[in-house]
């Protein structure tokens, strides 16, 4: 077992399987988030438009050609016509379906022909003990070192040698993941890292606000705006993942380091640890600090925190932002969008799955 986390290596080196791509096509599309309770989102003459109630009559508040939009977010009350529903399947735009809180309730999807060689590859797999554990060390290397390299990246812009010192616990919990000889103790690992990690984010937090004191990490319910923050972007970039788990083929619910279990993208979970830290702790730290989310953008309901609708409207511009952002994923070599890097990430999964090459994890430095 290697010492340190895997390097990056290219696909020539690792000598993949040349059927199943890896680098996804550009797309400069972009996301339609419809949040307004009561949102009718409809097919007019080709276009895509969104109607809100007025009254007894609906207000059109955005008309759009369909060839700009490559899937389309309904939050809460908001719907959309069983014509416009086939227009997006014909169109190949993904229709995906959010509570109000940010649960992910759903996908729809033109109807794809899963690859039948891969699937019976990745269920092998996850019944191999070995193959499993391998997997599911990557995506927690992965996971915590850029969780390592977000904390050095505050301590030196803000010279902050405390945050120096926790980042080098969390790079020595990482070493030991190496060492770790089951599922069971790689996992206990993981856990102790995360909780190093979130134990920093008071000081990661530059916002003189009691509404924005973050004490721990809470879910299911979140206790307060930051927790609400994280599990309502986590959300977004989950059906972010688990898109592109479907369009490579993959099953998004049977994973490695997630074991299966009824209603959890186990593989969609499996490839987003890489990208928490990148995308999901950035876009809420980035937020809060600059101010893009006030107090009044949060509520205490049900128990817990959630966001209002303008609190909503808020994280999807900021994470609209960083699902556009560039990066070159390790191994891949190319510049891709951020959303085109976790479809990428899952393509090297499938080449990895069908043809025993090492699995190249996201990471950034």
């Amino acid at each position: 077992m290697p010492s340190s986390p895997p390097t990056a290596t290219s696909a020539s080196e690792s000598k993949p399987d040349a059927s199943i791509p890896v680098v996804p096509a550009a797309d400069p599309s972009r996301t339609l988030y419809v949040d307004t309770c009561g949102a009718i989102v409809r097919k007019r003459r080709g276009r895509i438009v969104v109607e809100k109630p007025d009254g007894e009559d609906r207000e059109t508040v955005l008309t759009l050609p369909a060839v700009d939009v490559e899937r389309v977010v309904l939050v809460g009350r908001a719907s959309c016509t069983s014509a416009a529903q086939r227009f997006f399947l014909e169109r190949g735009i993904d229709t995906i379906f959010l509570s109000w809180n940010g649960r992910l309730e759903g996908h729809l999807q033109a109807a794809c022909s899963p690859r039948p060689a891969l699937r019976r590859a990745q269920y092998r797999a996850a019944e191999a003990p070995e193959v499993q554990l391998r997997l599911a060390r990557s995506f927690v290397q992965a996971k915590l070192t850029n969780q390592r390299t977000l904390l050095r990246r505050y301590a030196r812009r803000r010279s902050a040698p405390a945050l120096a010192e926790d980042a080098d616990t969390v790079d020595a919990l990482l070493n030991r993941t190496s060492r770790c000889s089951d599922l069971q103790a790689l996992r206990g690992v993981e856990g102790q890292a995360t909780r190093r990690y979130y134990e920093t984010w008071p000081a990661l937090l530059q916002r003189d606000d009691p509404a924005f004191e973050f004490p721990k990490r809470t879910r299911r319910p979140p206790e307060d705006a930051v927790n609400a923050l994280i599990s309502f972007t986590g959300a977004l970039a989950l059906s972010d993942v688990r898109a592109a788990c479907v369009a490579s083929g993959l099953d998004p619910g049977h994973g490695f380091l997630h074991e299966p279990r009824r209603g959890c993208p186990g593989c969609a979970l499996d490839l987003l640890e890489a990208f928490r830290p990148a995308v999901v702790h950035s876009v809420v730290l980035s937020m809060v600090n600059r101010g893009a989310i006030n107090a009044s953008d949060v509520e205490a309901r049900d128990g817990g925190v959630y966001l209002t609708e303008s609190g909503r409207k808020a994280v999807y511009d900021a994470y609209e932002d960083r699902r556009q952002t560039t990066v070159t994923p390790p191994g891949l070599g190319t510049e891709v969008a951020y959303h085109r890097a976790f479809e990428a990430q899952a393509r090297l999964l499938a080449r990895t799955l069908t043809s025993g090459a090492d699995y190249v994890p996201f990471t950034v430095r």
